[in-house]
């Protein structure tokens, strides 16, 4: 019943930052404007029409001749736009889509805070509730995601990240690791160019935990 309160907590505390965001700055749905700027306003949104009306009207997902000679749009899609958050645009009006991609940046920075609670609650339980629900605010707020969400494939990799060191830790203790198994794929379906500097992420990592926490005997297995 803790656990379910903080989570509860920590939803609404990062709704409501974004709410008293959307409103004063006047974005959408409080407004017209948007949190879209740098790479995102000169080249993702327009992938996400692209990707819109490749499932929502005739135009083809693999191949784009409204661009030069002619593209094939499913490298761009498997590059950028291969996130299950890209979909909820779908449910929007064509003429609205610009505008709901901050809604889709918000959702994100939810999850993130939200799987890194999860983290927290699984590997240090004696943490007073308040401090979990701070922390894991902290994290969804992070330099990294208010900074780098204008390529918004990039943002996947912090919600999928405290889920993936539960995978990675369970491999290294020879627990199960379909987890860690699945999640690296996840990333590098959603986002392979920061997968690849997940793959450095592991290396350190794991060269890290077998010396500082694994018994010698063990240390070639692992």
């Amino acid at each position: 019943m803790k656990n379910k309160k903080t989570y509860i907590i920590t939803i609404i505390s990062i709704l409501i930052i974004f709410i008293i965001l959307f409103i004063t700055k006047g974005i959408y749905p409080f407004g017209d404007n948007t949190l879209i700027w740098g790479d995102m306003n000169d080249q993702i949104a327009a992938f996400y029409y692209k990707f819109y009306d490749a499932f929502r009207s005739n135009s083809s997902i693999f191949i784009d001749y409204s661009t030069s000679a002619g593209v094939n749009f499913f490298g761009v899609l498997a590059y950028y736009l291969l996130s299950p958050f890209s979909f909820i645009l779908l449910l929007f009006p064509r003429e609205n889509l610009f505008q709901a991609i901050s809604i889709i940046i918000a959702l994100k920075v939810v999850l993130s805070g939200v799987t890194f609670l999860y983290f927290i609650n699984k590997y240090f339980k004696n943490l007073p509730s308040y401090l979990s629900a701070f922390l894991a605010i902290l994290y969804a707020f992070c330099g990294y995601n208010l900074i780098m969400y204008q390529i918004t494939a990039w943002i996947d990799i912090v919600y999928l990240f405290p889920i993936f060191m539960i995978g990675l830790k369970k491999l290294l203790d020879f627990e199960n690791p379909i987890l860690y198994i699945i999640t690296l794929t996840l990333a590098f379906i959603m986002c392979f160019y920061i997968s690849l500097i997940l793959l450095i992420f592991i290396i350190i990592f794991a060269a890290l935990y077998i010396y500082f926490y694994t018994k010698k005997e063990n240390r070639k297995k692992v």
